[in-house]
């Protein structure tokens, strides 16, 4: 019981931090709800964005451009990754954005965004 109030503290203070550093940078990326191996990606703005999914052993596993000329959300399930530790690559023209995301048997964990310019 301790864990799973543990876990849930965790992730929602991830989904805070991702969410209010989004402002800024308009991309959001979070688990879809607690129990999948799924991801949500959204955008508040009509913009192209370059999405890649890797690992340090395979290198890109997923790779999608992504051009809307509106908001934007879009799902991804990650039922058929392997457990382990992935990088998901946002890039715009003006930043690149990085989570780091840890597949586990049935969940992913979203950290919180990395922004470089």
């Amino acid at each position: 019981m301790k864990n799973l109030l543990k876990t849930t503290l965790l992730l929602a203070l991830l989904a805070v931090s991702s969410a209010s550093y989004s402002d800024d940078i308009k991309i959001l990326l979070k688990p879809y709800s607690y129990k999948q191996k799924s991801l949500v990606f959204s955008t508040n703005e009509a913009e192209k964005v370059d999405l890649s999914i890797y690992n340090v052993y395979d290198g890109v596993l997923y790779k999608e451009s992504i051009k809307s000329e509106k908001p934007v959300t879009k799902v991804y399930n990650l039922d058929s990754f392997p457990e382990g530790h992935y990088i998901v690559k946002l890039v715009r023209k003006d930043k690149t954005i990085e989570y780091e995301v840890k597949i586990t048997r049935d969940k992913a964990l979203v950290s919180a965004p990395y922004v470089s310019k």
